[in-house]
């Protein structure tokens, strides 16, 4: 039993990092770790659009030369409070059945964990090439922190030569993913004229023009399955085409009065090397003669194009017995990174299938064989 990783995840988890607070204690933790082991630590500390002071942290030590490794992962976490079906403390690090349980444990605290208990078990000292930790906030809600630190990495890094390799450890159970879909998510806002339900002559029901919006959704769907490609089959063979998802509608105000405004809420998944607007824009277009409807609330996460490093990529395989590399569907702060020319590969312990769940947890195994791969890459790389 690693008992420092233990007291690492321990105390990480009691932190609550949720997206819509600060976490300001949390990555002084990290911070205060990293500092005595010799790492030039960096605080990127911004406000999010709320007003609440958010911090990354982005650590380095060894050579400034090229051929480093970047591990990454977020601090944030989804929310746990009024998520039913918890039955434990979400801020505890609890065992039980060879399970760790505790909001972060899969997504993704316990991966940072292991990072900072490999980092104290290195001969740092031996170096040959550079270990960076980038350490993001504001993932759960759209890769806020990495799109911020895609824009000025080098200044913050002030290192002559970038990392051309990463690996982000999100919950992939040790599977090699080389590309993932990106998100894109709006709203539309339909108007109609308010009154009393009983003299609906008088008035325009919003909810009504609802029903002409999902019909165009549905056809656009069942057109973007035809348009299916065999290339997107082979990348994406789980979900190899477009869909626009309808996830909320809020309108109405009584029973007894003609509803002013509906308000639709869609998101889609866009594939890495598209627009990432075409879905949209397509719905757009189906819908412009449409009246009284407004498009709003645009918000896109790029997706990850195909990494390749050779030499990083023989070392996963080797590491984790895989003879291929996958795909997935969901987005992380790898989009971003992989903008600034740094070739970045998803491995990380946990399913994803616990991610974001009440009782979230890892399992014994994943918690502690992660620690040792790790420091197996490590060493394999960079010294």
């Amino acid at each position: 039993m690693n008992k420092r990783l233990l007291e690492i995840n321990t105390n990480l988890i009691v932190y609550n990092t949720v997206s819509k607070n600060e976490n300001r204690d949390c990555s002084d933790y990290i911070a205060n770790l990293l500092d005595p082991l010799g790492f030039e630590v960096k605080r990127d500390s911004f406000q999010d659009k709320h007003g609440v002071n958010k911090e990354q942290i982005i650590a380095s030590i060894g050579p400034d030369c090229d051929g480093g490794l970047i591990l990454s992962g977020h601090i944030d976490t989804v929310p746990f409070e009024n998520q039913k079906g918890w039955t434990r403390d979400a801020l505890k690090l609890q065992l039980e059945d060879d399970k760790f349980y505790g909001r972060g444990t899969c997504d993704m605290k316990v991966f940072i964990g292991q990072c900072l208990s490999t980092a104290e078990e290195l001969a740092l000292d031996k170096l040959k090439k550079p270990l960076h930790f980038v350490f993001t906030a504001d993932e759960e809600v759209g890769c806020l922190g990495a799109k911020r630190l895609s824009d000025n990495f080098s200044e913050i890094l002030k290192r002559k030569s970038l990392p051309k390799r990463a690996i982000i450890g999100e919950p992939t159970s040790f599977n090699i993913i080389n590309t993932h879909k990106g998100i894109a998510h709006f709203s539309i806002l339909i108007h109609g004229v308010g009154g009393h339900s009983s003299r609906p002559d008088r008035g325009m029901n919003a909810i009504e023009g609802l029903g002409d919006i999902i019909q165009a959704v549905k056809e656009l769907n069942e057109k973007f399955k035809r348009e299916m490609n065999e290339e997107l089959r082979n990348i994406f063979p789980d979900f190899p085409y477009n869909h626009l998802h309808m996830a909320m509608v809020n309108g109405g105000l009584a029973l007894n009065m003609i509803p002013e405004t509906v308000e639709l809420a869609l998101s889609y998944r866009s594939f890495p090397n598209e627009d990432p607007k075409r879905v949209l824009n397509e719905l757009m277009e189906k819908t412009k003669d449409f009246k009284n409807i407004e498009y709003k609330n645009l918000f896109l996460t790029p997706g990850m194009p195909i990494s390749l490093n050779e030499e990083l990529e023989k070392v996963l395989k080797a590491e984790f017995s895989k003879n291929k590399t996958e795909s997935v569907s969901f987005a992380t702060d790898g989009g971003y990174i992989k903008m600034l020319g740094i070739e970045t590969y998803i491995c990380g312990p946990g399913d994803i299938k616990e991610a974001h769940t009440p009782n979230e947890f890892i399992s014994v195994n994943d918690f502690y064989k992660g620690a040792d791969h790790i420091k197996n890459i490590c060493n394999q790389l960079l010294f």
